[in-house]
């Protein structure tokens, strides 16, 4: 995997953990969802060259 897919992998990661976590409605989560969907289309493929699903892929980051 592309390190730089890596990173942005983390970094959605850490905002869905950190702000749609804390939103309780299914509205507001989705709403926040496409938000971050938008952004990072938006900042990361024209800059790096990535499509679009290889941006929106969702990783799951754990320490055990």
């Amino acid at each position: 995997m592309d390190p730089r897919l890596f990173l942005i992998g983390l970094w959605r990661h850490e905002c869905f953990r950190t702000f749609q976590d804390k939103l309780i409605t299914i509205e507001d989560q989705k709403m926040y969802c496409d938000i971050l969907d938008k952004i990072t289309k938006e900042k990361f493929r024209e800059t790096l060259g990535f499509e679009d699903e290889q941006l929106l892929t969702n990783l799951m980051f754990a320490d055990f």
